[in-house]
């Protein structure tokens, strides 16, 4: 029954907000950080031309090594991000070069921390696919340890 009224809420959220003349879209990303990979999915509104405001949940597979004793090290670890996401794109044409901004909450689910993190990046799309490089900055939380990293990252996105 939860799901049904979730679902009944979502639908009228989005024809009051269609109504409004509010466009929809989803942002879908995948690429290379920190000898690891990453994928997120986000999904928003278009409140005016170029702008893209959505949130968006992710999986972050990466050598990160968040433990500091030897009986629990690891060094691969898996973390799941959740955020909010703007994106402004400069021109209305075919290519368009962007800027795009993630903020939220990080978990790390292999070593049982969580964080917060902030992700800029800067691309170029062509229609729909794009390329883009970024800078990740989080800190994540373990007990009485804290641990933060900051690699670079590169890869491609799709808009819906």
């Amino acid at each position: 029954m939860k799901k049904v009224i979730t679902l009944i809420v979502a639908l009228a959220a989005a024809v009051s907000l269609s109504a409004q003349g509010l466009d929809f879209g989803m942002k879908a990303s995948a690429g290379y950080s920190n000898k690891g990979a990453y994928v997120n999915l986000s999904s928003g509104i278009v409140p005016m031309s170029g702008l893209y405001a959505g949130i968006g949940t992710g999986f972050q597979y990466t050598n990160y090594v968040a433990s500091f004793t030897p009986e629990n090290y690891h060094e691969y670890t898996v973390m799941v991000p959740v955020f909010a996401q703007l994106r402004y794109s400069f021109l209305k044409s075919d290519v368009k070069p962007f800027l795009d901004a993630k903020v939220g909450l990080m978990s790390d689910f292999t070593n049982k921390g969580t964080g917060h993190f902030f992700w800029p990046e800067a691309g170029v799309a062509y229609k729909n696919i794009g390329l883009e490089f970024g800078y990740q900055w989080f800190m994540c939380s373990y007990g009485t340890d804290a641990k933060g990293s900051t690699p670079f990252t590169i890869g491609l996105t799709v808009s819906f």
